[in-house]
């Protein structure tokens, strides 16, 4: 451990009595009399340290699909104040909020190297008493999020397809499943899964405003755009954009899988903050621009982007 480091990394404890063990068994050998990694001092907590496997393009995939993964979602937040509204947050968002924690989480993961993340972050800052409080908010937040996606997941399959009541629950259910095997397969495989996932969600919206653009020569609605709703509900419009843009956070949990953290980390950051705005901004400019005069926000709810998929290239695209 260099002795630059802000702070003792979590387990070096660990490292120093086993090298002190080590010390006092072989005080009295000759080192040349040693196996090499007693004579240079190497632990075997440092031989047993599992590879580092994960590089920027998979941490930026697994970062892409929990903070942002598509632009699912976001019709709540263009119901509750509009899309020109909509557009502002997620421009300033990204700039006043998600840069600056990135660069925080990037200092902060480097310089405690730890899978426990914030948490850690928080154990060797504050009181006990915060840092408990910090595990029971943690532990409501994993909850409540990850009952939401296999319930949008279901929503929007469904909007595209007729279902039941049996398969909207077995979609569900099949989510969890899935995720819950590709997650004991390890976290590299979640790596490569993550950059697919990231490919196929970007994709189709990009496709879906290119083909609006050159089937309308480029027409793009922007009264329904600038358009502000007299009422604003505004607890529906600021939870629901700040929860698509939140979570970077999370990074710092798989720092120990990842490859030369203090450079991986702000690569990876960086360009998704870049995949955000190419994420939401043109599905809405499309979405507002799919049907001509005014706009009716009342229409983006849940799998609203199956209609404008639809509108804009026929059923062939509505799975989109």
């Amino acid at each position: 451990m260099s002795e630059r480091q802000y702070f003792e990394h979590p387990r070096w404890h660990l490292l120093r009595r086993n090298n002190a063990a080590v010390g006092r068994t072989t005080s009295d050998v000759p080192a040349e009399n040693l196996p090499s990694e007693q004579g240079t001092g190497v632990s075997d907590d440092k031989k047993n340290v599992p590879k580092r496997t994960l590089s920027s393009l998979m941490l930026l995939g697994i970062m892409y699909t929990y903070t942002t993964s598509g632009a699912y979602a976001i019709e709540e937040t263009v119901m509750g104040g509009g899309p020109l509204l909509t557009l502002v947050v997620i421009t300033l968002i990204p700039v006043l909020m998600a840069m600056p924690t990135a660069l925080v989480v990037a200092e902060l993961a480097t310089a405690i190297p730890s899978n426990a993340g914030f948490l850690m972050w928080v154990s060797v800052s504050f009181h006990r008493v915060v840092y408990f409080s910090m595990v029971i908010q943690s532990l409501l937040l994993i909850f409540i999020d990850n009952a939401l996606y296999p319930v949008l997941f279901s929503e929007y399959v469904c909007t595209t397809i007729s279902c039941t009541t049996v398969a909207n629950r077995g979609f569900r259910a099949g989510m969890l499943f899935v995720t819950y095997i590709l997650n004991l397969t390890g976290v590299r495989a979640v790596g490569m899964v993550s950059v697919m996932l990231t490919v196929a969600t970007i994709v189709p919206f990009v496709l879906m405003f290119s083909m609006h653009l050159f089937k309308n020569n480029f027409y793009l609605n922007w009264p329904a755009i600038s358009f502000i709703p007299p009422d604003i509900d505004w607890s529906t419009f600021i939870a629901t954009a700040s929860w698509n843009l939140c979570g970077l956070e999370q990074v710092a949990t798989v720092t120990e899988e990842v490859k030369t953290p203090h450079r991986t980390i702000i690569r990876a950051l960086v360009p998704l903050l870049g995949l955000c705005y190419l994420t939401y901004i043109p599905p809405i400019l499309t979405g507002s621009s799919s049907k001509k005069g005014p706009p009716d926000i009342s229409e983006w709810k849940t799998g609203y982007w199956s209609y404008v998929a639809y509108s804009v290239g026929g059923s062939r695209y509505r799975f989109c």
